[in-house]
């Protein structure tokens, strides 16, 4: 979940100048911020198309 400490609105801006980690068992590991899916970025497999 990310917020903006100022109660701002989230833009794109503030989104890609960030710096993200995700905890794991009490670890830290870096992330990054993806606008779109790394996975289905045209969104196929929503619409059945999975070749």
């Amino acid at each position: 979940y990310i917020s903006h400490p100022n109660g701002e609105k989230v833009t794109k801006q503030f989104l890609e100048t960030g710096k993200y980690e995700v905890e794991v068992l009490n670890k830290r590991y870096p992330a990054k911020v993806y606008l779109h899916s790394p996975f289905d970025p045209e969104n196929k497999r929503m619409h059945g198309n999975y070749s």
